[in-house]
Parts: structure tokens; C-alpha cells; sequence
């Protein structure tokens, strides 16, 4: 028997138009919010390097190609594509009339150089994040619309209501210029790939349009978008195999159509890639295979309380990650997404539209389990599967309660609105220090302190940066301040450059000869470059502290005044090193 390919809605009627009301409604407050709240948020470790590759960029295309400036600048950053970088940079240059000076060539492209150029652009961190923000409300609303594809509009609101309750991925969509960009194409082509499937053989025309954004948005943000392709060729293969007898007569046009539009997202993926337009065919080839070979080098990294190498992580590392971070209304979102499929198998739904979904969850997650690459910094290059996971699990929720008796919907929905309190309330208390949520089955970040990563990326710098600045302005005198930070210096250089001018100097930029008489006035320091044995043995928060950055109570970051137990106390300066220093 024939599948029927249109389905009617599984919801009609005043019920589900509220819910799409209410859809709309949050998504376009979300869109709105979550750019305001990115300008809360702290510059990560890679910004200033993503934020420079987009300028290199720049000069790459307004040279007509011949300037190759981008191939020198931190090694492997050329094989990423620059999609993001250069949009922010180039909207950026426009707005504030930086374009030109953006383009110079003679600029210094070193971090000493990036950090004293980014200083004079006022604000352009902050484009980035809220830029930033715009594709992660992006993400949240196009995973809604997947879940209505799937099911209804409850399925649809449900799903963007449980992206705004994930404090991990909101904490990422404020100043994750990689991963969030990628989740964003990743579920906008699984959206266009669930509507082509559907529609086969008379494709709209908007169907066609979100299919090449997904894809070339994907080859545009990483070499790792190419799986999309696979997957394109995958699905429509199987749907013309599947449903031959019907699509023959017109099988040379949909084979066309479909060629028509990988290709266009492929080679609109390529604009704003400069090392994949250098050779189209072939080095994004290259660029796929470095990073599926990618050793990275060996580090250490903190899991279960242990410090483990980075080549050898466990296989279940992504696996235990999703499962101490994702708020609780996922996970147990996965018991009824049991039924959900057993269900769907045995109906005549549409069970090719939730096959994708679910390959698009599983084979990321069950590639990583079985090649085991390097990985490090928590689950964030995997980000990319919430989206799906979050929109089968809002459909698991809508389906329990259409399967329940009417006596135990309220149930549900009780145990529902209980599992959605406690991320709420937690991002409540904790902004903006979301990508350190830990769910209370892991015990929260007061039981993760010491046993995972938390706050790896260094977002907490800026508050630590930001008080010091005050601090010293208010109640110091003016004088030069050595000042040593961990973390990359963009994480704190603006934000103490700005209150302390000329005399704020960042310890490592002070000459070598400098640095060997004086040690830091002040250190802001993180967990991340100790173990566990020598935060115990410190005693963190460590002798001197006078200011800490926490969540729920749990230290983060925080400003040591003459570091004693890490350097010696300082000397004052001098007339002469005080003029030595100025010229640095």
C-alpha cells in the first residue's frame, strides 16, 4: 500500500492556531532579547583570531583574489570557511566606516598588533556577538519549524521553548562564532531535506531556497559541512527508490533539480572561503580530510576528575557531556521518543520524515563513539545535533500527551513545567555564565568543580576584567599596572585598556628584561591551566583574592593582587622602567 505523502495535520482547530500564535510570539521576542543579551557576554578564546581571519578575508576579495594574507595567519584557520567572519567584519566596516583600514595591508597581524588594532574598533566585539545571537535565534526558530514539519504547531512551540531553556546552547549562541553558525545551517538543511522528501517530484520553490542556504551556510562555516551532501544524496536517493514506480516518468528532471541545487549551495558555500575557491574540487576535499585526521596536538583535559589526554578521551565522552548539561525535559524526553518511533512504525505517519531527524542525531554522535578523534572543550563541536535532538524530543512530548488518558495529561504536564523550572531559574541567577550548566542529575557546577571542564572558554574573564579596571581607577593611584591574565589577551585587554588607558600594561607584552625584575601588580586567573591536585593544594580561591567571579557559588575566575603563591610580590618602578615599559 502506497504511503500517503501529503498528510493532514495531526492538530486542528483554535488549540493548535494559539500555539502557533504563541510560536511566533516568543520567537520573535527571542530574536529581539538575545541580542541585548550578548552584549553581557565575555570575548572567547578564538574571537580575536575569527575576527581578523574575516578582515584577511576581506583584503582576499576586494584584491580580486591575489592577496594570500589569509594562508600565514594562525596555521590552520584558512581551512575553516569564513562565512560568518567575513559577514560581521564587512557589516561592521560598512556601519562604522572601518572598511578601509580593514584592507590595509601593513597592518601587523600578531596578536600584539590584532589586540592594539581591535582596541580602536569601538564596538566591534560586540557586532560580533550580537550577530552571533541573530544565528542562534535563527537555529532555535528553524528547530521549531522542523518539529511542526514533524507534528504540529505544539510540537513547534514546545521545541522552541526548550531551546530557550537550554542554558548551554543559549550561553554558545552569544559568542560561538564556529559552532553556532554550523548548528544553524545543519538544522535549516535538515528542515529544507524534510520538505523536498515531502514534496518530491514539485519542489517549491521556498523549499528549494532553505535547502542551498542550509548547505552553502554549512560548506561556509567548515570543511565538516560536506556531510550535509551526503546526506542530501542519501535521502533523495532513497525517497526515488522507495517511490520509483511513481517518480520514473520524471526521473531525469528531479535527478537535474537535485544536481541544480547541491551545486549551488556548494559553490555559494565557497564566496566567502577563500582557500576553497584557490581549487573548488579539490581543496575542500582536503580541508574535510585534515580535520577528520586532525590530531591537534596532545593536551590535557579534565573528565571525571581526571586528567586525561586528548587522543585518548573514552568513547562515551560526548555521550556523558550531553547527559550532565542537557536540561532534564530532554532527557527524559527520550523515553517517550521510544514510543514516539514505535509508534510512527507501526502508522501510516510519515516515517521518512522522522528517519532523517534521527540519522541526523545518531550518526554524528555514533561516528565520534567509534573513530574516537581528538576532542576537547566539553560537547561545543558537536552542538550541532541539539537541534534535532531537542526537536525529537519536543515530539516525543506533544505525542505523550495526545497517548496518555485525558485523567493523566495534567500530569504530564506538571512533570513538564517541573523540569522546565529549574534551567529558568538557573539562568536567572547565573548570567552570563551559561555554558557552565551542569544538570542536577550531575549534581550542578558546584559538584562538576574539579571533576569537568567548566569554564573553558573563558567568558568569565570579562567580569573579572571589567571590576579590576573600576577597582584600580577608583582607589589606586595612577601609575603603570602589570596585570597577567590567563586565557587569550583579547579576553581582558579591552576591557582593562579601556578603563586604565596608558596605564595598564598585559605582563607578557612587558620586555623580557622588564619581566624579570617585576612580577604582576594583579592576576586574574581561571581553573582551566591547573589540575585538581593544585587547586587543592593552593587553597582556591587563592591567598589575595579580592574579587570573585562565581556560579551558584561556584568560583570561576577570579583577581589575586600580588599573586604571592604564584609570582613574587611586586617592586615598585621606577622612573626609568616606568619609560621603558610606556614604549612597549
Amino acid at each position: 500500500m502506497k504511503e500517503k505523502i501529503h498528510t493532514p495535520p495531526l492538530h486542528t482547530g483554535p488549540a493548535e492556531c494559539r500555539y502557533r500564535r504563541a510560536f511566533f510570539f516568543l520567537m520573535i521576542a527571542a530574536t529581539v532579547a538575545m541580542p541585548i543579551a550578548s552584549l553581557g557576554f565575555g570575548i572567547t578564546w578564538d574571537e580575536w583570531m575569527q575576527g581578523h581571519y574575516g578582515r584577511l578575508i576581506l583584503r582576499f576579495l576586494f584584491s580580486g583574489g591575489k592577496n594570500h594574507d589569509f594562508m600565514t595567519f594562525a596555521e590552520t584557520t584558512y581551512l575553516y570557511g569564513g562565512l560568518f567572519d567575513t559577514l560581521t567584519s564587512f557589516i561592521y566596516g560598512v556601519v562604522f566606516d572601518s572598511l578601509p583600514h580593514f584592507l590595509q595591508t601593513d597592518l601587523k597581524d600578531t596578536v600584539r598588533g590584532i589586540s592594539n588594532q581591535d582596541i580602536e574598533f569601538s564596538g566591534f566585539y560586540e557586532t560580533r556577538h550580537c550577530f552571533n545571537a541573530l544565528f542562534g535565534a535563527a537555529t532555535i526558530c528553524v528547530t521549531g519549524l522542523l518539529a511542526k514539519e514533524l507534528r504540529s504547531w505544539r510540537s513547534a512551540f514546545l521545541a522552541l521553548l526548550f531551546m530557550l531553556l537550554s542554558p548551554f546552547f543559549i550561553g554558545h549562541s552569544m559568542n560561538n562564532p564556529k559552532d553556532i553558525p554550523f548548528a544553524t545551517a545543519y538544522v535549516l538543511t535538515l528542515l529544507g531535506l524534510v520538505r523536498y522528501v515531502r514534496e518530491l517530484p514539485d519542489i517549491k520553490r521556498s523549499t528549494a531556497w532553505c535547502l542551498v542556504a542550509g548547505l552553502a551556510m554549512a560548506l561556509g562555516a567548515r570543511a565538516g559541512g560536506l556531510i550535509l551532501f551526503f546526506y542530501f544524496v542519501l535521502f533523495v536517493g532513497a525517497e526515488i527508490l522507495i517511490r520509483r514506480q511513481e517518480l520514473r516518468p520524471r526521473l531525469i528532471r528531479i535527478l537535474g533539480g537535485a544536481f541544480g541545487l547541491a551545486l549551488a549551495g556548494y559553490l555559494l558555500g565557497l564566496v566567502c572561503w577563500p582557500y576553497g575557491l584557490l581549487n573548488p574540487l579539490l581543496n575542500p576535499l582536503k580541508a574535510f580530510q585534515t580535520f577528520s585526521n586532525f590530531a591537534g596536538g596532545e593536551s590535557k583535559i579534565l573528565f571525571e576528575g581526571h586528567m586525561i589526554s586528548s587522543t585518548h578521551l573514552p568513547w562515551y565522552y560526548i555521550p556523558k557531556w550531553i547527559g550532565i548539561t542537557a536540561p532534564l525535559f530532554v532527557l527524559a524526553g527520550l523515553i517517550p521518543s521510544l514510543g514516539l518511533v514505535g509508534s510512527v512504525l507501526r502508522s501510516c505517519e510519515p516515517r521518512r520524515r522522522l528517519s532523517i531527524v534521527l540519522f541526523a542525531i545518531l550518526f554524528p554522535l555514533i561516528s565520534v563513539m567509534i573513530t574516537r578523534p581528538v576532542l576537547y572543550d566539553g560537547w561545543r563541536h558537536f552542538l550541532f545535533i541539539y537541534p534535532p535532538l531537542v526537536c525529537l524530543t519536543a515530539v516525543a512530548w506533544d505525542w505523550l500527551l495526545d497517548s496518555v488518558p485525558s485523567r493523566m495529561r495534567k500530569l504530564v504536564l506538571i512533570l513538564l513545567v517541573v523540569l522546565c523550572i529549574h534551567p529558568m531559574s538557573w539562568m536567572i541567577r547565573n548570567f552570563p555564565h551559561y555554558t557552565v550548566y551542569f544538570n542536577p542529575l550531575s549534581g550542578g557546577i558546584q559538584a562538576a568543580h574539579g571533576r569537568y571542564q567548566t569554564d573553558y572558554w573563558g567568558n568569565s574573564l570579562r567580569g573579572c576584567a571589567e571590576w579590576l579596571g573600576d577597582y584600580i581607577k577608583k582607589n589606586r593611584p595612577q601609575r603603570l599596572y602589570l596585570i597577567h591574565a590567563h586565557g587569550n589577551v583579547m579576553s581582558t585587554f579591552p576591557y582593562l585598556k579601556r578603563a586604565l588607558g596608558q596605564n595598564y600594561i598585559p605582563y607578557h607584552q612587558a620586555p623580557k628584561e622588564i619581566r624579570e625584575i617585576l612580577k604582576p601588580d594583579y592576576a586574574i586567573l581561571m581553573t582551566k591551566p591547573f589540575t585538581p591536585e593544585e587547586l587543592k593544594q593552593m587553597g582556591w580561591p587563592l591567598p589575595g583574592t579580592i574579587y570573585q567571579s562565581q556560579a551558584d557559588q561556584t568560583t570561576l575566575c577570579l583577581v589575586v593582587e600580588n599573586p604571592e603563591s604564584i609570582y613574587s610580590p611586586s617592586i615598585p618602578l621606577n622612573p626609568d622602567e616606568k619609560s621603558a615599559l610606556a614604549k612597549t
